[in-house]
């Protein structure tokens, strides 16, 4: 007899998990029978809660006191704070104010928590985010107002981590900060020992000398040239403006490349959705050997002039 698995709905649970969240903070501020109304509602762009205890992130804790939220950003906290007319006010007199806390380090948002590669630093945890786990509710009623999430323990070099709320529909929509760290370990990860751990560490880093090495010549060598070249970030290619040679757009640049030069580039006109985009820029490649690459700057420089 086959057991038929249950239906999943990831949406609907994010949406529950959000409302879950939101509920407390909907009952304090939406008088009754105007719930329909208020749900279609904007934020208040002021909003002030006083009458609190409040412990503040530094400074001696306040008896009674106010803190002023503007457009999503506390501006003011103290005990004589002037309340703009038109903020909201919420008396919160007999509660406790105090900042949320940060998780520093979690894996648990993530749909995995660690890939079977150990070298990743390509990945980045924006793709595995799930808004609908209920790590992030839990964390929320813990009083967790930021979560960075990371890649586990079971890696060499993770990939890259973000800081997000703990509430949301959308990984947009929970994003803090993107691209906040590279996760590194020297512990070993399962199945190996630490000698073959840090042998992967130190390949990886000599791997990164290598590349830096050759993208610098062939910036180094494309600027010589006449190119007009910002080094990338981590691709392995190298877009450079060939206007000042005197081509009309990055097809008959490439094809006099190929035909006249000896040196392989690709029109990135092809890449843009926009009818035009790119036709100033050659797309030229690093991921060869060295010897390749300097031999491709030379042919370059012998058979390229700038135009007056």
């Amino acid at each position: 007899m086959t057991r038929r698995r249950p239906h999943r709905f990831p949406g609907l649970r994010a949406a529950a998990t959000a409302l879950l969240a939101l509920a407390p903070l909907a009952t304090m501020l939406v008088p009754a029978g105007e719930a329909g109304a208020a749900s279609a509602a904007e934020p208040p762009a002021r909003l002030a809660l006083t009458g609190a205890r409040i412990i503040p992130v530094v400074g001696e804790e306040i008896a009674s006191g106010t803190v002023l939220i503007e457009h999503g950003r506390i501006t003011a906290v103290g005990e004589d704070v002037d309340v703009p007319y038109d903020a909201m006010e919420i008396d919160l007199a007999g509660k406790v104010v105090f900042p949320g806390m940060i998780h520093p380090h979690s894996p648990d948002g993530l749909d995995v928590a660690n890939e079977t590669l150990p070298v990743a630093p390509f990945l980045d945890v924006y793709d595995a985010i799930d808004p609908s786990r209920s790590f992030f509710e839990n964390a929320l009623r813990d009083g967790i107002t930021t979560v960075h999430v990371m890649q586990g323990n079971n890696t060499v070099i993770g990939g890259v981590s973000r800081a997000v709320r703990p509430i949301g529909l959308s990984v947009d929509e929970m994003t803090v900060a993107s691209d906040v760290a590279l996760k590194m370990a020297t512990s070993p990860r399962g199945g190996y020992g630490r000698m073959r751990q840090m042998a992967e560490l130190r390949e990886a880093f000599r791997g990164l000398a290598d590349y830096r090495e050759r993208r610098d010549v062939l910036v180094a060598g494309l600027r010589e040239v006449g190119f007009r070249v910002e080094p990338p970030g981590g691709t392995y290619f190298v877009l450079a403006d060939h206007t000042p040679f005197g081509f009309a757009d990055d097809w008959s640049f490439c094809r006099h490349l190929v035909t006249e030069v000896g040196v392989a580039a690709i029109p990135p006109s092809a890449f843009h959705r926009t009818e035009g985009g790119g036709r100033h820029l050659a797309r030229f490649a690093f991921c060869k050997d060295l010897p390749t690459i300097e031999a491709a700057v030379e042919r370059l420089r012998a058979g390229l002039t700038p135009s007056a």
